[in-house]
């Protein structure tokens, strides 16, 4: 039993102390004690016990309230949490307690945990940390952490990011000026024997701050405080509190704890706590990981976002001996933790009793509350469950009756306070869990009128007064002119339960009473006209709803521009830029066989001479663009996607570079080798000198231009352009390249050699890892069997020119991406029965062969991205079909552009209707055949392509030298 192995470890490190062995549990009282609280404290008072049990010492568990820390986000599950925000950064003490029940947050906090934990009838002191530091009771380890502060900080800043390590400190003054807890500091100079330090807050810092989308500089996150000077304050006294790593390691080696607990989240803190206690030459405690508890979805329970199981449902759930047996069972693995663990908890606590009691297991240390001793006889939590579904019982009372009447329960077992307690627990969880997923389905008007006849038959039962039989019920029927029984029992259920089935109508309405069984009948009935009157709401109703719950965007023209206040920006000399431009294009054209030869090992030969007459036309038409060409503004960085590396550069790069004094520009990691090369043969210094490329990893390429980006241009996954936007400021406009669909429609009047002729080109290109692929080919039946055909056949005549990219000829090579690869493999296994043609891919090497997938659209359409050279070809039968892929609501996030071969009603009518604007539907072509690098590229989808301006997000296509001169130079 791994209490019992803790416990001899813990008797082996105590051996030469004579004194009190110290447990101990941290807790942070900034959101509701969740399951993880009190897991960690029952877990750690178990191995106490065990440890009394082979131990003649005395035992102390401390349970240390941290609340000195700062309130770094407001948890939702808080009421009107908007009333906390102006109290950011305050020490939990000092902040009222949001259920106005306790004299501060922190303190409200803490009984609510103690409240927790009383049903448990542990031995415990919960201490509170800021009265620890104020009365100077932590004094003495303070100063021996002051005395090498300086290598504590390397080992806790060791294990930080680059940005945070910029101002990280082990100490964190409580500001004099604000009251909150200053997080971000220089040490300037430390008074070992006054014990004292000298601060300051640096200028222009960006800060990240918990669920914030955007950094925010020094100077507004401490707008209180004196920002760039040099202040004073002790360390002692709370004065200041230690950077929780080094306050975990400070209170654990000033009582000396022998034992604690932590979640394998903070495996790298607890190697912090023990490298601090070697650093201090002080023999740290045993410190054991334990599994964390997630929600349903998988996803870490926090006390900020309130997911997961919350305590209270815990106890109205699940019996105590359950949640301990629970808990007690491998600590060490993660565990999902919901309300529906309730079931099976209660059912596995049972089981393993029963094994106990035949001394097959053993009971740890006694420490487990019993349940009900009559074993067998007693029905499972399942089981209740069970019955409950069935028999829909209104009551306690209700639950009891079915218990005896369709389970082995006897009504002696119902005195067993246990059992009756597990009942309650049951019934509870059916009452909130179970019965709300039965809801009324939907009546038509002949449906209510029979019921509200049936329910005027049943009251003029109830005159009687005797109990309702199954005859009675079917002459109801009769009465009221229905011609099939077990129709009209159907609708009753129905209409009742939500489902077509239910308990045995007669026990249901005798149980209930004939006049409340018409009560909810009727109640049942006027919800379901209620639903079926808001499902035929106008689409004019449901607009002017729509409308008037949401807030009116911002004006774009009242946007604050990110550029300093009064800084006037360079003009531009159009002539000199269109003469570098016209400079670099010819040495691209001129060295074209060396520059596409310097990605032999990256890309096939075809598409590195395609990437080179684009970027030549570009440059060449940049007059196109001119009036864009206004002001500098100060600088631009971009982040470069894993395909077409020269385009990119030339779009993303060098035309940034022309509009800003610097331009920094980073290539994917896995490009880094491939690039090198690349520049080489480019010489971009020798004709932007302003363009700054970066092989730095990414965390460190963000710190670096975090702070001085007028703009960001990302092209990649929203998820990843979500990360980095974060480290940048909010006036920083951040233009997303992201992910989009591109069908294309192959009509029935469609020109096949047409169509053809693009699809290879858009599949094909660069072995299809372009964002103008397209997930789904959507052809029209009546020409989808010459189209296959077709596409057969000039695939055979390609086989030959697929392998390695060395080879000049070769029009499809290895995939760039080794991780795509191994989610291509997945795709591949998940559509194999649909594939037709090819179906060959090499994890190892990466060669993906072109293949066919043939899926009919009313199996629903493809959303998914290959980027491989993989033709998904959709038949459809009519026009209208297509109204299957593009209304549904996987279509509209990633709506970029569709490419139309022929002719279709549908297609136009989702332009006449603004579904799709005019210049995102390209007929009889493709959009690898219209992409130009002086036109807006993108979609009106949110994912495909947008501006985030101010914080405003603006789903169009982008032009970064549009999107710059419109949003920094013309506001």
């Amino acid at each position: 039993m791994w209490w019992k192995s803790l416990a001899r470890q813990i008797q082996e490190r105590t051996a030469d102390n004579n004194g009190v062995v110290a447990f101990g549990a941290g807790f942070g009282p900034s959101g509701l004690p969740h399951i993880g609280t009190l897991c960690e404290v029952l877990r750690v008072s178990i191995v106490k016990t065990a440890f009394e049990k082979i131990s003649s010492k005395e035992t102390r568990l401390f349970i240390v309230s941290d609340d000195l820390d700062a309130l770094r986000k407001v948890p939702g599950t808080f009421p009107q949490p908007q009333r906390l925000q102006d109290c950011l950064g305050l020490p939990l003490c000092d902040i009222p307690d949001p259920f106005e029940q306790a004299g501060s947050l922190s303190a409200g906090i803490n009984a609510r945990l103690d409240q927790a934990l009383m049903p448990y009838a542990l031995d415990y002191q919960l201490i509170e940390n800021s009265a620890l530091y104020r009365s100077g009771y932590y004094n003495s380890t303070i100063k021996q952490f002051l005395s090498r502060m300086e290598a504590i900080n390397q080992v806790v800043a060791s294990r930080l990011g680059i940005t945070r390590r910029k101002s990280y400190s082990m100490f964190m003054p409580v500001s004099r000026f604000s009251g909150r807890v200053i997080e971000h500091l220089v040490v300037r100079h430390v008074d070992l024997q006054r014990g004292e330090i000298v601060y300051q807050i640096p200028p222009d810092l960006l800060i990240n701050r918990p669920g914030e989308e955007y950094s925010i500089t020094s100077q507004e996150y401490y707008a209180d405080e004196p920002i760039g000077e040099d202040i004073t304050t002790s360390v002692l006294d709370g004065h200041c509190k230690l950077q929780w790593k080094a306050d975990w390691a400070m209170r654990l080696i000033h009582r000396n704890i022998a034992f604690e607990m932590h979640g394998e989240d903070l495996t790298d803190s607890a190697n912090t706590v023990r490298d601090i206690c070697q650093v201090l030459d002080v023999r740290a405690p045993i410190l054991m990981k334990y599994g964390l508890f997630t929600d349903i979805a998988g996803k870490k329970i926090s006390k900020s976002k309130g997911n997961g199981f919350s305590l209270e449902q815990v106890s109205k759930y699940m019996p105590e001996g359950a949640l301990q047996h629970f808990m007690f069972n491998n600590p060490y693995r993660t565990t999902r933790f919901h309300p529906q663990v309730s079931i099976k908890a209660y059912d596995d606590y049972r089981a393993d009793h029963a094994r106990m009691v035949e001394g097959d297991a053993d009971n740890p240390v006694g420490y487990f509350h019993r349940p009900p001793t009559h074993g067998k006889r007693c029905s499972s939590y399942q089981r209740m469950l069970n019955i409950f579904t069935a028999c829909h019982p209104g009551d306690i009372d209700a639950a009891y009756h079915y218990l005896l009447k369709h389970d082995k329960t006897r009504q002696d077992i119902l005195a067993d306070d246990a059992f009756t307690d597990v009942v309650q627990k049951a019934f509870t969880y059916f009452q909130e869990r179970v019965a709300p997923r039965f809801q009324p389905r939907l009546l038509n008007e002949r449906a209510e009128s029979v019921l509200y006849r049936i329910s005027e038959q049943f009251k003029q039962l109830s005159v009687h007064r005797r109990p309702v039989a199954r005859e009675q019920i079917t002459q109801v029927f009769d009465q009221v002119g229905v011609s099939s029984h077990s129709a009209a029992y159907r609708m009753l259920y129905a209409c009742l339960f939500g489902d077509e089935s239910g308990p045995r109508l007669d026990g249901y309405i005798n149980r209930l009473g004939v006049q409340a069984f018409c009560m909810e009948l009727e109640s049942r009935i006027k919800q379901a006209v209620h639903y079926r009157e808001s499902e035929t709401m106008s689409v004019a109703q449901v607009n002017q709803v729509t409308t008037e719950s949401s807030e009116a965007p911002r004006p774009i023209a009242m946007i604050e521009p990110p550029r300093e206040a009064g800084r006037v920006l360079e003009a531009i000399d159009f002539e000199e830029v269109k003469a570098r431009a016209a400079a670099f294009a010819q040495h691209l054209r001129s060295n074209s066989e060396t520059i596409a030869e310097s990605l032999s090992g990256f890309e096939c030969y075809n598409v590195a001479v395609d990437e080179i007459e684009r970027c030549v036309e570009f440059l060449k038409c940049l007059e196109l663009n001119s009036p864009f060409f206004e002001r500098r503004v100060h600088c631009v960085t971009s982040y470069l996607p894993l395909n077409q590396p020269i385009y990119a550069t030339t779009c993303f790069g060098i035309i940034p570079s022309l509009l800003a004094d610097s331009a920094w520009l980073r290539p994917p990691t896995a490009m880094h080798s491939h690039y090198k090369k690349l520049l080489e043969s480019l010489q971009l210094e020798r004709f932007f000198p302003n363009l700054n490329i970066s092989f730095a990893d990414k965390e460190t390429f963000v710190s670096q231009t975090a702070a001085m980006s007028d703009v960001v241009i990302f092209t990649g996954t929203p998820e990843n352009a979500t990360k980095v936007r974060k480290s940048y400021l909010k006036r920083t406009l951040f233009i997303l390249n992201g992910a989009g669909h591109n069908p294309l429609v192959v009509s029935a009047d469609a020109s096949i050699d047409t169509a053809i002729e693009s699809a290879l080109r858009v599949v094909l290109y660069n072995q299809g890892q372009d964002c103008a692929g397209p997930n789904s080919i959507l052809v029209h039946r009546q020409v989808y069997g010459e189209f296959i055909r077709r596409l057969r056949e000039e695939l055979v005549k390609c086989e030959g020119y697929v392998g390695d990219y060395a080879c000049k000829e070769n029009i499809v090579g290895p995939n760039s991406d080794p991780d795509h690869t191994l989610k291509v493999v997945k795709m591949f296994k998940e559509y194999r029965e649909h594939c037709t043609y090819g179906g060959e891919i090499n994890p190892i090497s990466g060669l993906i062969r072109p293949t066919v997938f043939e899926r009919p659209l009313s199996l629903g359409g493809n959303y998914k991205e290959f980027f491989a050279p993989v033709f998904f070809v959709q038949p459809y039968a009519e026009d209208t079909e297509l109204a299957g892929y593009f209304e549904h609501p996987l279509y509209a996030p990633n709506s970029m552009y569709v490419s139309l071969f022929g002719s279709s009603g549908y297609i136009d009518g989702l332009v006449a209707s603004g579904k799709h604007d005019v210049d995102t539907v390209l007929n009889n072509t493709d959009l690898h055949v219209v992409e130009k690098g002086y036109n807006p590229y993108g979609g009106h989808g949110v994912a495909a392509s947008c501006l985030y301006v101010n914080g405003v997000r603006i789903a169009k296509p982008t032009l970064p030298q549009r999107d710059i001169h419109e949003h920094l130079v013309a506001v």
